[in-house]
């Protein structure tokens, strides 16, 4: 049989190759989504790359079959080879991040950022229980203090409870109404500062996570440090100016001691430049999804073995691909042709 007397079909080698530059593509467009680019931007720019590699593996295979003038045929086949290098070098540089994201590290990432956001929602937990007992502590001792009507009060506290409990006003004179309108008003100090507003940007945090979008991951490491950062300084901030002193009897005086014991909040990476001498109480915290989802964009031994077995299935079809040089000589059917399958 002749080498020019095709056989019609699509041959195995063929089919093998695109699907090579359909998948180095659609790495590629994950890579391009999860750094940035719109969805448009990605798509755009992923079927310019499918196009060249496309042309590139035709002009390749072309050039090497050729049987007539063969200088020209020569030059297309070496622009050929050099785009599907060229296609297949920035496959390397540019896709590990998309194979990673969407294959090895896949469940590993996305339940890095749920824990990043559970670890900020625990923050806030552990603030309002932390400054709820603070202040359940407080309201015990304005209790007892008016429950056994203590004739000597420290000055101390004398000012507590005039500034604090009754509003700024010159009485010293308690009740149980005074105290449970004092706790309310507490309560919603708390709760102030931007307090809710933290809570609002944990839940919308937790909503972006659970939507896992392509083209919105790339902001959610940033998301998660910016408000690791405004938990860290706001709540410390908000702890260190809520006063809820001890109330107790010392020697047979009442007075109120340790008004100042904030909950100081460190959230690392993020460090607030907390003070080596804290009164109140030093809680630490992590955060990883920043760190994780950028190590998934560099790549090693698995990503190495994937652009590999790509690049083998791009190029096998201009391989076996017979040159047009030899197409003169007669040669016997290969093992494959007799079975009817095309190679």
């Amino acid at each position: 049989m002749n080498i020019n007397d095709n056989v019609p079909g699509i041959s195995i080698a063929l089919i093998v190759s695109f699907l090579g530059i359909m998948l180095m593509s659609y790495f590629n467009w994950i890579s391009f989504a999860i750094s940035g680019k719109t969805a448009d931007t990605a798509s755009l720019i992923t079927a310019a790359f499918f196009v060249i590699s496309a042309f590139g593996l035709a002009a390749a295979v072309k050039g090497k079959q050729a049987n007539t003038d063969f200088s020209v045929w020569r030059r297309l086949r070496w622009v050929g080879v050099a785009l599907m290098v060229a296609a297949v070098a920035f496959t390397c540089y540019n896709a590990p991040g998309g194979i990673n994201f969407s294959t090895f590290d896949r469940v590993k990432l996305k339940k890095s950022a749920l824990n990043d956001v559970n670890t900020l929602s625990q923050v806030l937990s552990d603030y309002r229980t932390y400054e709820n007992n603070r202040l359940s502590a407080t309201v015990d001792g304005l209790e007892n203090y008016v429950m056994f009507n203590a004739a000597q009060t420290d000055g101390t506290l004398l000012r507590f409870i005039a500034q604090e409990v009754l509003g700024g006003t010159n009485s010293y004179s308690l009740s149980r109404a005074t105290i449970e309108t004092y706790r309310n008003v507490a309560e919603q100090r708390i709760e102030g500062g931007n307090v809710n507003e933290y809570s609002f940007a944990v839940t919308k945090l937790r909503d972006a996570v659970n939507r896992w979008n392509y083209t919105e991951v790339n902001q959610l490491p940033i998301d998660i440090r910016v408000l690791a950062d405004t938990l860290s300084t706001g709540l410390t901030s908000i702890s260190r100016r809520l006063r809820f002193p001890e109330i107790k009897l010392v020697d047979g005086i009442y007075t109120c001691e340790n008004d100042c014991r904030p909950l100081d909040i460190t959230i690392s990476p993020v460090n607030n430049g907390r003070s080596q001498n804290v009164n109140g109480e030093w809680r630490q915290y992590s955060i990883n999804f920043p760190t994780d989802f950028a190590d998934c964009f560099k790549p090693d031994i698995k990503t190495g073995i994937v652009l590999l077995f790509l690049a083998l299935m791009y190029f096998f079809y201009y391989w076996i691909a017979y040159p047009g040089g030899r197409s003169t000589i007669s040669r016997r059917s290969k093992k494959s042709d007799e079975y009817g399958t095309l190679l």
